[in-house]
């Protein structure tokens, strides 16, 4: 809500800030009294009681709880110094235009590089020669690529195009080099960005420049997790390609390529019984169960 009409401001204006600029304040449809659209920052206390204390002030005499009330976050942030760990944990409580309560919880936990350590030395020093690899990988592509337009002669831009369609047409093993070499290149940079970024974590910063610190640091970290590990998929995959040279192993593949009608039919009826399962779960028990409130749990 506005805060200019709440007769307590000044007092809470001492312990909680009014901000237009971060999170659901760029939202229009989320305004306060006098149509500006914002949110309340602030430092919540540890013991129990004395934040009780705090919030009945912000909802009783700011008038947090009303119509134009978005969300309310809760963030907790913990730094253990010997092992050099930072651990952020986020509860949203949103609401939507029901007037429903929609919890959610964001858990992150971040290791902080340490590279003068023997240890984190040795990681650094993989993952520099694992960057190395990723790009001789890529002039190798670029090269095969480059061979198989000076064989097929392509000089005009619908012949080089035709050369590259059939380059990874003709072999899928082709397309998940490209999309493997892609990710390995962007989680290069992201751990950088996050490498870069966290060593300056002991710097000087406000509420609100260390809250906005904090999630981009989750933000980039949960990215890099979840894109390394679409790789590591991606590359298991990739191994089947080398086994086309052994005569043994290469039996494998033809026995997928043989078996993958087969195997895409049992997919698609798996995941018709899937969605039965979960359909029959949400009609029969989300009156009665949280986890099942939502056709997602």
């Amino acid at each position: 809500t506005d805060p200019v009409e709440t007769p307590n401001q000044t007092t809470l204006a001492q312990e909680c800030e009014w901000r237009t600029d971060i999170g659901i304040a760029n939202d229009e449809h989320f305004t306060g009294a006098s149509g500006e659209p914002g949110v309340f920052e602030c430092m919540i206390p540890l013991h129990h009681v004395d934040l009780q204390d705090k919030l009945d002030r912000l909802i009783n005499e700011a008038g947090l709880c009303d119509r134009s009330l978005a969300s309310l976050a809760v963030e907790f942030v913990v730094y253990n110094g010997n092992a050099q760990i930072l651990d952020r944990v986020a509860y949203t409580f949103s609401v939507n235009g029901a007037g429903s309560v929609l919890p959610s919880v964001s858990h992150s936990t971040i290791k902080l590089p340490q590279p003068q350590t023997a240890s984190e030395g040795l990681v650094m020093g993989l993952g520099a020669l694992y960057a190395l690899q990723v790009f001789g990988y890529l002039w190798g592509e670029i090269k095969e690529i480059r061979e198989e337009k000076q064989k097929a002669n392509a000089k005009t831009i619908p012949a080089i195009i035709t050369t590259l369609l059939n380059h990874f047409t003709d072999d899928l093993f082709n397309v998940l080099d490209v999309a493997s070499i892609v990710i390995s290149i962007t989680s290069i940079i992201l751990f950088a960005i996050f490498f870069t970024t966290t060593q300056t974590y002991d710097q000087e910063r406000t509420l609100s420049e260390y809250l906005q610190y904090m999630a981009d640091i989750a933000g980039s970290n949960n990215l890099y997790v979840r894109l390394s590990s679409i790789n590591v998929l991606v590359i298991f995959l990739r191994l089947l390609k080398f086994f086309r040279t052994n005569p043994r192993m290469n039996k494998l593949n033809q026995t997928l390529y043989t078996a993958s009608t087969d195997i895409f039919a049992f997919t698609v009826i798996f995941f018709l019984a899937l969605v039965a399962f979960m359909a029959f779960a949400f009609v029969a028990f989300g009156s009665r169960v949280e986890q099942l409130s939502t056709i997602f749990g």
